[in-house]
């Protein structure tokens, strides 16, 4: 398992290992949603990152308490606990805590084409980067069992797990207004999701 330090006490800062990510893009039910790094930041005051240099997938953010702020697309964003914010693939941004009230949050970096059909059924738009779910403790449980999965290592088992968790979470940030529709990319998902669920105790 690799971590990654950058000097904050109590952070847990994870990159899903190169001969890890080969083996779930090798596989037909895993290599639609891939999680390539993630963690947690604890409280602090210095925290920010700053990305010139676009990433090639997405990042998505859990405020689990205090507040913050992201720059995306020449706009300043305030965000607070409870706002998820999405940074998308292919564009610049920046982001940090606030100085008084400084945040923790809860990350992931995701690729696949079937977590990009899950977004398009997301009220995430361009210039509208964050969303607040009613109740955002089932997320929350969702970003921590993502981080416990890879802290169990990375075995075919957990790998397929952290896919799960990847769909799970994004269909929590559905918009409702959307759930009345179907279309083939949902068809394929719900078909991705039954298939984990009959393969959970076998090798992928």
């Amino acid at each position: 398992m690799e971590y990654r330090a950058e000097g904050f006490a109590g952070q847990r800062l994870y990159r899903v290992p190169r001969q890890a990510l080969r083996r779930i893009r090798s596989r037909p039910y895993t290599r639609e949603f891939v999680v390539t790094d993630l963690g947690f930041f604890p409280p602090t005051p210095q925290h920010r990152v700053e990305r010139p240099i676009p990433l090639p997938g997405h990042v998505l953010i859990l405020v689990d308490r205090g507040q913050g702020w992201a720059r995306l697309e020449g706009r300043e964003f305030a965000l607070e606990a409870g706002n998820v914010l999405l940074l998308p693939k292919g564009l610049p941004h920046a982001y940090g805590a606030a100085s008084k009230t400084p945040w923790s949050v809860y990350w992931f970096h995701f690729q696949g084409g079937g977590a990009e059909d899950l977004l398009a059924w997301t009220p995430f738009r361009s210039g509208r980067p964050t969303v607040t779910p009613p109740t955002p403790e089932p997320l929350r449980r969702h970003f921590r069992t993502i981080i416990g999965t890879v802290e169990r290592g990375y075995h075919d088992h957990c790998l397929l797990e952290l896919s799960r968790a990847l769909i799970n979470i994004l269909t929590l940030l559905h918009a409702p207004a959307h759930r009345r529709h179907r279309n083939r990319s949902l068809d394929r998902i719900e078909e991705t999701m039954s298939y984990m669920r009959e393969h959970l105790d076998r090798a992928v």
